[in-house]
């Protein structure tokens, strides 16, 4: 059973062994099907994460699925590993995306800001500005990242790249995040000017994360974004 494999798993090296061993198995879909209907939310998000290490672009049914789960963070993981497999899941899931801007989970209208700039319309700059006003407490610094995905959203390529160079280390994870989707040769600069010079440890470490998935993935590249407050 599966899930027994995936709960003995307890070193990396046995979890790359079950991953590979998945893999070749003709029976993967099925099993990774049965998993994302346990009812332990672990069993979900686990095939949430690792769907696309196994089944690649076969896993877009089964993620499907998950991106409608009753947890938030597998519903966030499977909608982000899906956009990560095809790109163009983002424009048939963009009505979702804007219903999730006024969800209640707490990281939710986040990731839904960031894979709405994937879907480059300009038309979302309304319905984010819209939702803006409700963030306030804890979740006030949704609208610094709003801002940021706006400014993406509208092409002010320039401006996000300057204040990247500029360093607000509040923002720099964001900035950082935006630059990679610009995908310009600039844009890269700006990575590679943070990677090195940034005045802290943090922000570099920041920089040097998405200027590798920058060369790894090439432009409009997705991972799970940064969606964490300064701190």
């Amino acid at each position: 059973m599966l899930r027994q494999r995936r709960v003995a798993a307890e070193s990396v090296a046995d979890h790359e062994l079950l991953l590979g061993q998945l893999a070749s198995d003709s029976r993967a879909l099925r099993l990774l099907t049965e998993l994302a209907s346990s009812p332990d939310v672990d069993d979900r998000m686990w095939v949430a994460e690792y769907a696309t290490r196994v089944l690649g672009a076969g896993a877009v049914e089964v993620l499907d699925v998950l991106s409608r789960d009753r947890d938030s963070d597998v519903r966030i993981e499977a909608m982000s590993s899906l956009v990560r497999i095809d790109p163009s899941t983002a424009h048939r899931e963009y009505p979702r995306l804007v219903r999730r801007l006024r969800s209640k989970d707490f990281w939710e209208p986040v990731v839904a800001m960031w894979l709405l700039a994937e879907v480059n319309d300009a038309a979302a700059i309304a319905e984010i500005r819209a939702v803006v006003p409700s963030w306030t407490g804890a979740v006030a610094f949704r609208a610094r990242i709003a801002e940021i995905v706006i400014a993406l959203l509208s092409g002010r390529d320039r401006e996000i790249l300057m204040a990247l160079r500029d360093h607000d280390h509040d923002e720099n994870a964001w900035l950082a995040h935006a630059a990679r989707l610009i995908g310009t040769t600039d844009a890269r600069l700006a990575l590679e000017m943070c990677a090195d010079g940034a005045p802290d440890a943090s922000c570099r470490g920041e920089c040097q994360r998405e200027l590798a998935a920058f060369r790894e993935k090439g432009r409009r590249a997705i991972r799970t974004p940064p969606a964490q407050p300064p701190g």
